[in-house]
């Protein structure tokens, strides 16, 4: 149980720091984004690499446990950056196009639900928040 601990711990840091950023740029509360994805740091990828590193301490950074959390936090990371991101920008294009078939007289009046995915910056972010909360028990 221990070992979910930390990719928790490091998730909720992301989400509570992205909170903080989003309150601060709109200058309002937001607490919505607390439980929203997409958006500075990356908690996705704040708990896969926190699991990572619990893994690694556990069983072992030559284990296959670790291998597989290691691929599988490439995963996400690629997946942060890369899918959603596209997808996002989709979502973006197709709302627009909706928007100009409303303007002509077809509407639907109803928009996709926009999502970005994380910059490298993003992702980097989440990934040493992930690192430093991974790491701690070393500290400790």
């Amino acid at each position: 149980m221990e070992i979910l601990f930390a990719p928790f711990i490091a998730w909720l840091l992301a989400q509570v720091i992205k909170t903080i950023i989003v309150c601060w740029q709109e200058k309002r509360l937001a607490l919505s984004v607390i439980v929203a994805s997409g958006g500075m740091p990356s908690s996705h990828t704040a708990g896969v690499v926190a699991l990572a590193c619990q893994i690694g301490f556990t069983q072992g950074f030559d284990s296959p446990l670790f291998a597989i959390c290691v691929v599988f936090s490439s995963v996400v990371i690629y997946d942060a950056i890369n899918v959603r991101r596209s997808v996002g920008e989709q979502a973006i294009a197709f709302n627009s196009l909706l928007e100009d078939l409303a303007n002509a007289g077809i509407s639907d009046d109803e928009k996709v639900k926009v999502v970005l995915g994380h910059t490298p910056l993003q992702v980097l972010a989440g990934l040493g928040i992930g690192l430093a909360v991974g790491l701690l028990p070393l500290i400790l």
